[in-house]
Parts: structure tokens; C-alpha cells; sequence
């Protein structure tokens, strides 16, 4: 063997590289390359990126890697956090964990932000039902599009400093599984800089969610998954590009006042052609939309027999304020899953 196939290359990096190779790696996984050397030691409290799993939240495949661990995750998110070099900023803070304290999920995310963190993705997992889709057609029994009474007070609600206290660093804001909790009043919220928004499963009533979005003047990508609590959206962002509208089975009508979009998904229920309903969404213009995807929820379930005018939640009916476009929205309503790159008719 070469004398030179068996040397250690990444030693040969100078920390800058280190910093940014462990920064893909989860937390817990960056603090164990602290035994490789003396160098290594300190690395790992500089990297920009805290990325902390409950080993409870993990699949079964990689659950017993964690087993072992003699600190429990609040702890160990706590102490990753609190060691960091003072002097290192910490640009993403990602978690996702099962059963929180409360108060220490407020104290992770204030560190976070005063730290000037860009990015927060914030995923709980309360209970096995809450992996359950919000979907009335589910095929389990009792699917429904919205939380029953049994959920309703077991959701933790966002924490107090994420929206009360100003954050213009953050860019891009990730939810999952939480209960919206804004100030009171009807002001505009500190979210001035955001420009990503992905709302899953989030507990909250139509009036929340809408002051949410709108205190975001510089949206390009919004995602709301699963959020019962939408009923009409209006979107007022001219520079929204990505939208995604996933299994809110409560949603009547979205306005989308921009004409920078490039990219719509919807997944729901088939409208039915001939209602009397107005369109589902309204576009100033949809001739910029280069990818269209629509996802018929009922149609997977009823596949066999076209779905009745009683029993289906509607689809998406398309709507513009302009003259006709130069390239027409494509005709979805009778598939059951249809995509089209480029608008093609």
C-alpha cells in the first residue's frame, strides 16, 4: 500500500471545513468526534447547526442506537445548547422530540434565537394517534379531517418568545404538531424577515393562522399540511413563488395575491363539477406557474364509483382576474392524482 493512501485527510482540513462537514450531522453524532482528538474537542461546540432527535422519536431500525445513552433528552438538549462557544452563532435549530417540558422548549428556543438563529424547525410527537393523517378519507376507523375532543388539550402551545419577542434574523420557520399560540390583539407580529412557512398539523382557528401569514411580508414558500383551522386564506405576499396546500379538508377558498407564484400543489377533496361554489383558488395571474400538482383524496378511497355531490369535500376550481393566459390550467377534475410541469393543457 502507498504511503500516502493510508493518511488522514481530514485531519489535513483546517477547521472551517471540519465546522461545516459536522454541521451534517445530528448533534449528538457532532459531540462524539470529540474522542477522535484533542483538536476535535472543541469543534463541535462552534457548529452552526443544533440538530437534537428524541431517541423515542426514532424508528424501530435505528431506536436501539440511543438506548444505551445514561442522559435523558432533556438534559442532553439542554447541555447542547448551554456548552457552545458564546462567540459561535447558531444559524439552524431543528427538534424533534416526544413529551417536552414546556418551559425548557421555551428556554431552547429563546437560546436560539438570541444566538441568531436563521432557521427553527420545531417537530413534536405527542401521542401514536397524533401520527394518524387529518384526512376523512383515511382508511382507519374514525378518519377525520379535524381534532377531536379527545386531542384537543393535548397539543403544547408554541412557545411564548417565538412570537412575542423580535426575531429579525429568522428566515425560514417550520411547525409540527403544536397549538398556535399568538399575543393578543390583531397587530402584526415580529416575522418581518420570513421567508419560508411550513405549518403542519397545527392547532389554531382560521383568524390565527390568516394574522400569521400576513405578518410575513416576504413569504416565497408557504406549506400548511394538515390544518384544520383553515377555512379562507388570503396570501397578500408579492413574492410568493412555492405554495402547498395539503389535506385541509376545511379550506373553502384561497386567494393568492401574487404574480411571482412558479409552483402550486393541492391535495384534498374532489369538487364536484357543476357546484355552485366559487373557485377554490383565485390567482392574479397563473401564466409565471411552471409545476401544478393536484392530489383527489377521494378518489383513492372511492376509485371504483364516481364520488356524490353529498359526500365529497371539493377540489380545486381555478379563478383569474386578468384576460386569458397564454398557457390554460390543465383539466384535473375527473383523476384521481394529476402533474403537470410546464402548465401543459
Amino acid at each position: 500500500m502507498a504511503k500516502g493512501s493510508s493518511s488522514d485527510r481530514l485531519s489535513a482540513l483546517d477547521d472551517a471545513k471540519l465546522i461545516h462537514i459536522l454541521s451534517f450531522l445530528p448533534t449528538d453524532e457532532a459531540v462524539r468526534t470529540s474522542v477522535l482528538s484533542r483538536r476535535y474537542q472543541r469543534l463541535h461546540a462552534t457548529v452552526p447547526v443544533v440538530d437534537l432527535v428524541d431517541p423515542n422519536c426514532r424508528s424501530r431500525r435505528d431506536h436501539s442506537r440511543s438506548d444505551d445513552l445514561p442522559m435523558c433528552f432533556d438534559q442532553k438538549a439542554t447541555c447542547a445548547l448551554l456548552s457552545r462557544d458564546p462567540a459561535a452563532p447558531i444559524r439552524a435549530f431543528r427538534l424533534y422530540a416526544l413529551h417536552p417540558t414546556h418551559t425548557l422548549l421555551g428556554q431552547w428556543v429563546v437560546v436560539a434565537l438570541r444566538s441568531g438563529a436563521e432557521e427553527l424547525e420545531l417537530k413534536l410527537r405527542c401521542h401514536e394517534y397524533s401520527r394518524l393523517r387529518l384526512c376523512p378519507f383515511g382508511h382507519y376507523k374514525g378518519a377525520s379531517a379535524d381534532f377531536d375532543e379527545a386531542d384537543q388539550g393535548r397539543y403544547v402551545r408554541t412557545p411564548r418568545h417565538l412570537f412575542h419577542s423580535a426575531a429579525p434574523q429568522l428566515r425560514r420557520l417550520s411547525l409540527s404538531r403544536w397549538r398556535l399560540d399568538l399575543p393578543p390583539g390583531d397587530g402584526v407580529l415580529p416575522m418581518t424577515s420570513l421567508q419560508s412557512l411550513v405549518l403542519h398539523r397545527i392547532m389554531g382557528d382560521g383568524q390565527a393562522l390568516q394574522r400569521l401569514v400576513s405578518s410575513c411580508p416576504r413569504l416565497v414558500d408557504l406549506a400548511l399540511e394538515e390544518c384544520p383551522g383553515v377555512a379562507t386564506l388570503t396570501v397578500a405576499t408579492a413574492s410568493l413563488r412555492r405554495f402547498a396546500l395539503v389535506c385541509c379538508h376545511n379550506a373553502t377558498h384561497v386567494r393568492l395575491e401574487t404574480r411571482a407564484l412558479r409552483s402550486l400543489r393541492y391535495k384534498g377533496g374532489l369538487l364536484v363539477t357543476g357546484h355552485s361554489r366559487s373557485s377554490f383558488f383565485w390567482i392574479p395571474s397563473h401564466a409565471a406557474v411552471t409545476a401544478l400538482t393536484v392530489d383527489i383524496c377521494a378518489a383513492r378511497r372511492r376509485a371504483r364509483s364516481p364520488p356524490s355531490r353529498s359526500s365529497s369535500p371539493g377540489a380545486p376550481t381555478w379563478s383569474s382576474c386578468t384576460s386569458p393566459c397564454a398557457r390554460p390550467w390543465p383539466t384535473t377534475a375527473a383523476c384521481s392524482r394529476a402533474s403537470c410541469a410546464g402548465c401543459r393543457a
